[in-house]
């Protein structure tokens, strides 16, 4: 409907273009403020364990536990 989609373009300070005109529509929309790209990046790197030495301790932990229960001849 011809009426309704020019007084739609006119209460959001849009324009209406036809099939023929879609020429004018590609430089429009390139060159219109609204449609700008926003590009955001976020990169973050997240360690297993964020504190080292709580991992080496925990290894040598458990190494010492297997060594011992090895010894012993529990295992």
């Amino acid at each position: 409907n011809y009426v309704k989609l020019k007084e739609l373009t006119n209460k959001t300070n849009g324009a209406y273009y036809f099939e023929n005109d879609y020429n004018e529509l590609i430089p429009d929309l390139l060159n219109d403020e609204r449609f700008s790209s926003v590009k955001k990046i976020k990169i973050s790197y997240d360690q297993l364990i964020n504190w080292k030495w709580c991992l080496i301790i925990i290894l040598s932990l458990l190494s010492l536990e297997w060594f011992i229960r090895k010894y012993y001849g529990q295992i």
